[in-house]
């Protein structure tokens, strides 16, 4: 009788060799993009895969004031997921705010918010330390309390220097200004506030502290706990015909709500350095799409939170904004106060359009990473597509930028295999880039300060003397005539409709911005291009092609027309 030998299974081996679009790999990878380009800054507690050649998330880890500046879709919070994500490793305390929805008119109220959602989260820190429980607590702990109380009233030497006293003075103070916070914030438009200040070593206000002072507690042990500042304030809202009375003992005031933030700017900036020296964690505060705030109202929010930031310690508090270029505003009209190099670091998202190759490194390496259980190499994605032109169309119908090359480089995947095609075919642009429109399109009530009917006339404008005219999609705009219409034009930039090749170029001893018109000009009409149509391959040459491109601007008349209208 034979023995009967076990066969060893062997695994089928993949011709990767002639990868394309029937494999199931790629299907697994459209559902993973359709996942990430969802990515909110919410999702901080999942772990991504991040592509930094420019070590960002090093520079970010650093506890200092950030500005984080990309377009839409340049991956600003996914480096702000990643950063997050390193910093809690280090210890340190991050406070998320998506200022997505807080368009309010104003610029006290978002940051009354932001403030609330900051020392919210260290209240949470500090109930979650497992050797302390707040004092209210321990109260309801009867046996507990008497314990503590006989402990710290009577035999206790060194009370001032325990550990769980100096918990309770920290623990109130937040709660004393997260009070004071949420009365700011209540106070109707057409109220001031009171504000008493006192030596007197109280807190009170109307929704206060109250509750704390009637419990008749050991009157020893609460003294000790009370906040630490010897000049306290109460809060409380009094209508504006209201006549206040002065007290012998207090200095009363009424303030608006933005004098209130700024008389409450002080007692933040000690809770804030106290915090650091007993839990020794940096605070950092995370701004996502800050952009969202209308830009009168920005400079209030970001002087406040720089003052914060140098009236403490080099490690106690930093903030960092995300935002679109063009899209912010440091300082108010004529009265600069801050300035990008001095105050921020300032990270640029944003890479030169005429370094296509350096790009299509880039945008493949970032394809690749989205699921290493994939298995996709940059050789593989390059496989997967019909030529070298369609990728480079691609990559320029993306104007480079990874959320819109996700969405391009689906779209081309969907439409080559619905023409039963193995590979990205170039025959499908034009329907890609069709739905590429439409989302841009959509963006302009939300991304443009312009009117509407102002964007679109700039885009039949462009539509009408440089690719019917002069038939070309690349041209120089004058320097000078760029600075003069920067609004309009960076508005065009931050939309899609041009993008910049590169910050400038020298022709005959004059300055030029290079700019690309987007393939949404050239892509989704139903009439053919003009014979002669030249489509400018700037990235060849070593950007040399550029010196001999044709000059062009928005005709001033026009664009004055167009401002009239708009003020009419």
């Amino acid at each position: 009788m034979k023995d009967k030998t076990t066969k060893v299974y062997k695994p089928k081996i993949k011709d990767y060799e002639n990868f394309n679009l029937s494999f199931p790999e790629v299907d697994q990878l459209l559902d993973k993009i359709e996942v990430i380009k969802r990515r909110k800054i919410k999702d901080i507690n999942n772990q991504i895969n991040y592509i930094d050649p420019l070590n960002h998330v090093k520079t970010l880890k650093n506890p200092v004031n950030h500005l984080i500046v990309g377009r839409r879709g340049s991956g600003k919070t996914s480096l702000l997921i990643k950063v997050i994500e390193e910093i809690r490793k280090a210890n340190g305390l991050v406070t998320v705010v998506d200022m997505q929805g807080k368009q309010r008119q104003g610029s006290d109220l978002p940051l009354i918010e932001v403030l609330t959602y900051l020392f919210k989260d260290l209240k949470k820190t500090l109930e979650l330390d497992k050797d302390w429980e707040p004092y209210l607590i321990r109260k309801t702990k009867v046996k507990y309390y008497r314990l503590k109380s006989l402990y710290y009233g009577l035999i206790s030497k060194a009370i001032w220097n325990n550990n769980i006293v100096e918990n309770d003075k920290l623990y109130n103070q937040i709660s004393s200004i997260i009070n004071r916070l949420n009365i700011i914030k209540e106070t109707p438009n057409e109220a001031t506030i009171l504000i008493n200040k006192s030596n007197k070593k109280k807190l009170q206000s109307d929704k206060s502290f109250k509750s704390l002072v009637s419990i008749g507690a050991d009157s020893k042990y609460l003294d000790l706990i009370k906040a630490a500042s010897s000049v306290e304030a109460s809060f409380s809202i009094i209508s504006q015909n209201e006549s206040s009375s002065e007290n012998n003992f207090e200095y009363s005031g009424k303030y608006s709500k933005i004098e209130a933030l700024d008389e409450l700017k002080q007692d933040i900036i000690n809770c804030l350095e106290s915090f650091y020296k007993k839990e020794k964690r940096p605070v950092f505060l995370i701004l996502d799409d800050f952009y969202q705030i209308p830009i009168d109202n920005q400079p209030f929010i970001f002087q406040y939170l720089h003052d914060l930031n140098k009236e403490t310690s080099d490690m106690a508090f930093s903030y960092k904004a995300c935002l679109v270029p063009n899209r912010f505003k440091l300082n108010e009209d004529h009265n600069k106060i801050l300035s990008h190099k001095d105050d921020f670091s300032t990270i640029n998202l944003d890479r030169e359009f005429c370094e296509l190759e350096s790009n299509k490194d880039l945008l493949f390496k970032i394809l690749c990473s989205i699921d290493p259980k994939l298995d996709f190499t940059t050789i593989r994605i390059n496989k997967l597509f019909n030529d070298t032109v369609v990728i480079n169309d691609c990559i320029r119908a993306s104007g480079a930028l990874p959320r819109y090359f996700l969405d391009v480089f689906s779209h081309m995947v969907k439409y080559s295999k619905a023409e039963n095609k193995n590979k990205i075919h170039k025959m499908v642009l034009s329907q890609v880039i069709r739905e590429i429109k439409k989302s841009k399109d959509g963006l302009i009530a939300e991304e443009a300060y312009l009117p509407d009917d102002q964007i679109r006339k700039l885009y039949s404008i462009i539509e009408e003397e440089v690719v019917h005219g002069l038939q070309t999609n690349v041209i120089l705009y004058p320097y000078i005539s760029f600075k003069e219409n920067e609004d309009i034009l960076n508005t065009l930039i931050n939309l899609g409709y041009i993008h910049r090749i590169k910050e400038n170029v020298m022709v005959n001893r004059i300055n030029y911005v290079p700019l690309f018109i987007d393939m949404i000009f050239t892509h989704t009409k139903s009439e053919k291009m003009p014979k002669n149509f030249k489509d400018v391959k700037f990235w060849e040459k070593d950007g040399k092609i550029l010196l001999s491109c044709k000059i062009w601007e928005f005709n001033k008349e026009k664009i004055l027309e167009l401002q009239n209208d708009s003020a009419a």
